[in-house]
């Protein structure tokens, strides 16, 4: 089928799609290559968040405060921390924070993952402007009555930034020089930034928990990604996202990265966690079709591991787009509907 085809979309797979071409031929395609021919009404009626490809940290802000005066009494910000260059780490409160649930949703922990930031954006502002929207068997006001969502778009906005520009720092150069001799990086610097993950202290933040961590393989030293850091949460995004979580004793965590169109939801040796995390899950699934994904499939150390683990609070990891990050803006469609 060439670029540019239209197609009409009968059901999502994972991360593919059923379509079906003005002949009538049936098949299925990567679902981040589809672009609607007009966008979904309520994105395009969205009056603050707008996707770009590039969503960035101070916009983000920018955003978030101006949600906050749009929607007072409805949304609560707050800050849980700073980052190694001394950035805000904001949390929006959505619903009442006296509410008899509690669940905690997280993105952008690793910096070329930022459409998740983008994503959780969009989605609440979405909640905010459309309460009488039909969802499940009644409203999404009704879905989210008695719970507080504690929603952190950006955890890493340091890395973010970091992956966003344009030219090394000096700051980094150490580490591009490193990731090079070892066999992590084979690319010109620009592109090398585009796909950092780590923080500006180059340690990955998800693999930094204390869950697993004595045994997660890892670089030696500071890298775009996957070095773990010298202790576990030893990084200040770490120990923020620690203790804002223990504070509020949440009934579940939420963590969007990206990519593969997929739900993570197992950890450690609990039977009870990991069965109420693999009903989370399944909900989830439900309203994306995404597929499940076990423990041997996923690195240890993450948020998810230690919430579960540490905790025992119910925990998924959803993944979303078809293709590597960063995620081009076509993948937002698709991942949004």
């Amino acid at each position: 089928m060439k670029k540019g085809a239209k197609v009409t979309v009968g059901a999502y797979a994972g991360a593919f799609a059923h379509i079906t071409d003005s002949n009538g031929r049936a098949g299925y395609a990567l679902a981040g290559y589809l672009v609607p021919v007009e966008k979904e009404p309520c994105l395009s009626e969205l009056e603050i968040i707008k996707p770009v490809e590039n969503y960035s940290y101070d916009q983000m802000m920018a955003d978030l405060k101006k949600l906050a005066a749009k929607y007072p009494g409805k949304l609560r910000l707050a800050s849980i921390g700073k980052t190694v260059q001394l950035r805000e780490i904001p949390v929006a409160i959505l619903g009442d924070p006296n509410a008899p649930r509690r669940a905690l949703v997280q993105g952008g922990i690793h910096a070329r993952e930022h459409m998740t930031a983008l994503l959780m954006m969009a989605q609440l502002e979405y909640c905010l402007r459309y309460g009488e929207t039909p969802f499940g068997s009644g409203t999404l006001g009704g879905a989210l009555n008695g719970v507080c969502l504690s929603i952190l778009p950006m955890i890493n906005p340091d890395g973010v930034v970091i992956s966003q520009a344009a030219a090394i720092p000096d700051a980094l150069k150490p580490i591009y020089r490193y990731d090079l001799k070892n066999g992590y990086a084979g690319m010109k610097p620009g592109e090398y930034l585009k796909t950092w993950k780590a923080n500006a202290a180059g340690v990955d933040i998800n693999r930094n928990f204390p869950a697993g961590w004595t045994e997660l393989e890892s670089p030696g030293a500071p890298s775009s990604s996957r070095y773990k850091g010298e202790q576990p949460a030893d990084q200040p995004e770490t120990k923020a996202l620690m203790e804002y979580t223990r504070r509020h004793g949440f009934d579940a965590t939420v963590s969007y990265h990206a990519w593969g169109s997929c739900i993570f939801w197992e950890f450690g040796s609990d039977d009870g966690v990991n069965a109420l995390s693999r009903n989370l899950a399944l909900a989830v699934q439900a309203h994306t079709q995404y597929d499940l994904e076990g423990m041997d499939e996923l690195d240890a150390g993450g948020y998810k591991d230690w919430a579960m683990e540490a905790l025992g609070i119910p925990s998924v990891t959803v993944e979303i787009g078809s293709r590597e990050c960063p995620l081009p803006l076509d993948e937002f469609h698709t991942t949004w509907e």
